[in-house]
């Protein structure tokens, strides 16, 4: 199977192929990211990795439940719009 890294961030006036980035929570610029989700593709055979760009202040927020549901929220919406037929409802 091949694996596909797809990177999920904030747009902005950086380089879409630099390793700084914005937060996808608050716009800051970053090189972190944490593997957010993994979904496989049986019929083409690819696993698609998402990454999603998180300064260690929001990462930090994560360890609170509700934070993390808003997270997860925020990072699901923005797989769903740049990948409208990979990822179903």
């Amino acid at each position: 199977m091949k694996i596909k890294q797809h990177y999920i961030y904030s747009y902005s006036n950086l380089p879409k192929c630099g390793w700084l980035q914005s937060c996808l929570c608050c716009r800051e610029f970053t090189s972190r990211e944490i593997l957010f989700k993994v979904v496989k593709d049986e019929f083409l055979e690819i696993i698609h990795e998402f990454y999603i760009h998180t300064c260690p202040r929001c990462k930090k927020k994560h360890t609170n439940i509700n934070e993390y549901i808003e997270f997860s929220k925020l990072a699901n919406e923005a797989i769903q719009k740049r990948f409208p037929n990979l990822i179903s409802g």
